[in-house]
């Protein structure tokens, strides 16, 4: 049976507080080696150095290589040797096509419980240890790593946690696609003029019309994609009025989604399309994914991930030149409706949108709103001081929630402290905290809270126990099993 999600809840929070994936790291981090794209540059020989200036510049590729390990690492190097290389073809054959630079960049593979990595390259300032094609080091507890941009050892890396990839959860080609999608943000900068703002909140997607609009859009995109000529134009016109149905008038809600399909769609574009290698192919992926991605919650935040990229495949697949002078606050719906030259926007009563599912999908989607309401009031009215109450399917609550019990996240670290009691009531589960820590919370089917070795399971498989946290299941559909590490998962009963 499919893995069922586990503490989907916790991973909303983890995404709301750290929206726009790479924005908070990049301001939180040291300043990152900088990023030289890989190319051939002929230039004059230089002079011999002197022996000063050679023991000024020590070659770090040879250090690494001449020291030797001290622990076993957790990590299978001949496995990430293999990841890495798959990923280094891959950007080989496409050469900057894509995008219009070559996009190699710094990967590293991480272990959340260990802390061991593996990079494609040496860091800036030598610390990692060189083993054939790779190289190995230990990332400091306060760093958070695992599916993100983060400087290590001088050296800002695209991420992806092992324990992807070690579920069962993601096969190679979608561990692939991650170590794809974070390199590209590890070097995003470098293609994207600007700066991205930070803070930003989706919360007009907690409105039921501004998700109708944004859903239908998003299909209206796909629909352009599978065809041709006039019927692609209609599409496109379609998609770019209902864009502007639910922006105008609010110059914020614009900005804040410009920014979101510009970081998070050109790293799902250099994703999709490269891993897959035709758009046939990745319009394939890209639907199978954006069927759960559109679910409750996880629409406010993945909405601009797909928008974003099917702009994107939409531009690309016209003469335009739109990825030169692209910024954060580029627009990339303008863009394509300045170069088909569409003046007028019409009104969404001379659009034909049962195409795209209308009468389906709205009821749904203001059903939801309403209940997201009911869980706002709900939330608000029972925090007395010492117990907060956060429930409703998705786990879904507001920003005020949030703050009032994540009183630390740490210096980019990932951690995320909650003091005091806690009940969290989730679709199958209610999760007690009687004070501590959850901490890196990566995998949506794992639970890391407090000590991680010392959790038990009852004979039922109903109810796990560990020093500071119990967690019940609730629906008798589902049970708690213990993994060979002692980590815990919710899957559904045979």
């Amino acid at each position: 049976m499919k893995k069922v999600l586990i503490l989907c809840s916790i991973i909303i929070v983890l995404m709301l507080a750290a929206c726009g994936d790479a924005a908070d790291y990049y301001d939180e981090q040291d300043d990152p080696m900088p990023y030289v794209p890989q190319e051939t540059i002929e230039l004059d020989e230089p002079d011999e150095p002197s022996e000063a200036e050679e023991s000024e510049e020590p070659d770090i590729t040879k250090e690494a290589a001449e020291r030797t390990l001290d622990f076993i690492p957790s990590i299978d190097l001949d496995v990430a040797a293999e990841l890495f290389a798959i990923v280094q073809a891959i950007w080989d054959e496409d050469d900057g096509q894509l995008i219009g630079v070559p996009l190699h960049a710094p990967l590293m593979i991480s272990d959340v419980l260990t802390r061991h990595a593996v990079t494609n390259q040496p860091d800036a300032f030598g610390q990692f240890i060189r083993h054939g094609d790779v190289y190995v080091g230990i990332v400091p507890e306060n760093i958070f790593v695992g599916a993100n941009p983060a400087t290590v050892s001088g050296t800002l890396w695209g991420t992806a946690g092992i324990e992807y990839y070690m579920s069962g959860d993601f096969d190679k080609t979608d561990f692939i696609r991650l170590l794809i999608h974070e390199g590209f943000h590890a070097i995003q900068d470098y293609i994207i003029s600007g700066q991205i703002a930070r803070g930003n909140n989706f919360v007009h997607f907690n409105e039921a019309e501004a998700r109708i609009s944004a859903v239908l859009e998003i299909e209206a995109l796909f629909a352009a994609l599978r065809s041709d000529g006039d019927e692609r134009l209609t599409h496109i016109h379609n998609a770019l009025s209902l864009r502007n149905s639910r922006r105008y008038g609010r110059s914020v809600v614009g900005r804040t989604e410009n920014q979101h399909e510009i970081n998070e769609g050109l790293a799902m574009l250099a994703e999709y399309m490269l891993v897959s290698g035709d758009t046939e192919t990745a319009l394939e992926w890209l639907e199978s994914a954006w069927t759960s991605s559109r679910v409750g919650s996880r629409l406010n935040i993945s909405s601009g991930y797909y928008s974003g990229v099917l702009y994107a495949m939409l531009l690309n697949e016209t003469d335009a030149d739109w990825i030169s002078g692209i910024s954060y606050s580029s627009d990339l719906g303008q863009l394509l409706q300045d170069y088909h030259g569409i003046n007028e926007l019409r009104t969404l009563e001379r659009h034909d949108l049962e195409q795209y599912g209308y009468s389906t999908l709205a009821p749904i989607e203001r059903a939801w709103a309403e209940h997201r309401q009911e869980i706002i009031a709900w939330s608000d009215a029972a925090i007395d001081g010492s117990r907060v109450v956060l429930a409703g399917h998705n786990f879904i609550t507001n920003f005020v929630i949030f703050e009032s019990i994540l009183l630390n996240r740490g210096d980019g670290s990932g951690h995320f402290l909650f003091y005091g009691y806690f009940v969290v009531e989730g679709a199958n589960y209610i999760l007690e905290l009687r004070g501590g820590v959850i901490e890196r919370l990566l995998m949506p089917d794992r639970i890391l809270v407090g000590d991680v070795n010392d959790i038990t399971v009852d004979d039922s498989q109903t109810r796990a126990t560990a020093p500071t946290w119990t967690l019940e299941i609730t629906d008798e559909a589902y049970k708690i099993e213990q993994l060979d590490n002692g980590q815990i998962r919710i899957v559904t009963r045979d």
